[in-house]
Formats: C-alpha cells, sequence, structure tokens
C-alpha cells in the first residue's frame, strides 16, 4: 500500500485538515506538520520532542481533532511549553477508530476513512 506525503499548505487534504488555531501556530516554529493519505485512512505527525506519553492528549469531538501537550511542572522540561492545536477532521473519517502513538519524540495520529468512503474495485459482470 502506498502512502503519499501532502503538505499542510497544498492540494485537498490541507484544505481538509484546516487548522482552527491560526493564532496558536506553536508547532509551525518547531517544524509544523505532515498530512499524509493512503486509501483507507489519513495520518498527521506532528513533531513534540522532549514530552513524555503521559503528558500528552488527542481526542476527537463534533467534526475537530484536538491535540494538546502539558508538561509536568516539575522544571524537568528546558524549553517545552503546553501546547494545543486543533483540526477540522473530514466527514468521511471514522471518529471511534482514530489512533495515536508517540515515538522518538513526533506523535504521530491515524484517522481512519469510513467504509463507505474506501475507494474499491468492482467487478464488471
Amino acid at each position: 500500500m502506498s502512502t503519499s506525503l501532502i503538505l499542510p499548505t497544498h492540494d485537498l487534504l490541507g484544505r481538509l485538515f484546516q487548522t482552527l488555531d491560526d493564532a496558536n501556530d506553536q508547532t509551525r516554529t518547531s517544524g509544523g506538520y505532515h498530512a499524509y493519505e493512503s486509501a483507507d485512512a489519513y495520518r498527521i505527525d506532528i513533531p513534540l520532542p522532549g514530552y513524555k506519553k503521559s503528558e500528552l492528549s488527542v481526542s476527537v469531538e463534533k467534526g475537530t481533532l484536538t491535540i494538546s501537550a502539558s508538561p509536568a511542572s516539575d522544571g524537568r522540561h528546558f524549553g517545552s511549553a503546553e501546547f494545543s492545536r486543533r483540526f477540522r477532521v473530514p466527514s468521511h473519517v471514522d471518529p471511534a477508530g482514530v489512533d495515536a502513538e508517540y515515538a522518538d519524540g513526533v506523535l504521530s495520529i491515524r484517522l481512519p476513512k469510513t467504509v463507505a468512503s474506501v475507494r474499491r474495485s468492482v467487478d464488471i459482470r
């Protein structure tokens, strides 16, 4: 299965995942985000180095994907601050199937397409 990179400011995928927090654009200063599309899902990768997995939160509600990070206030973070970003989620994403993984400082969020929206081949009889 091939996966293609679509930058957030270009093409249809960039428009689908419109950022709702233009004023709070902290990730752009630390590398932004990348959106990918495959046949059955979208994926958003956001660099968030320096956080523990327990300090991150991802939720989907009423067509909005919310990502936030709150570092512990124990003074161990140097340069890490609270972070929040919201995206509009396309209507053909299955919110119950959204999952996230945090590895090597990158938060990857998989947003599966609904079964009805996945392209499939039809046999001709």
